[in-house]
């Protein structure tokens, strides 16, 4: 039973680093953020009260969706070894 709590163990120890790395505290800053969000508005409407937002326009709607098939840009990770003197 030993490699059970060896898992564990593991498992504990790269959930720690990940709650480290910059860009997993801003995704999870930004869950917290839209959970807020989408809990204040179900209040509202829950409550029949009228939202105050206005419908997206249709040039935002088509730049969604060209925004959405078009492919992420690759990003390459910087190492100190690369630098071009």
């Amino acid at each position: 039973m030993h490699p059970v709590n060896e898992l564990k163990q593991l498992r504990e120890q790269m959930v720690e680093q990940l709650t480290q790395i910059p860009e997993y505290q801003a995704l999870k800053a930004m869950e917290r953020f839209i959970a807020e969000m989408t809990s204040i508005y179900e209040t509202a409407s829950a409550h029949g009260e009228p939202m105050a937002h206005k419908p997206a326009p249709v040039s935002l709607d088509v730049r969604q969706k060209a925004e959405s098939i078009a492919p992420a840009p690759r990003v390459t990770p910087y190492i100190p070894a690369h630098r071009v003197a």
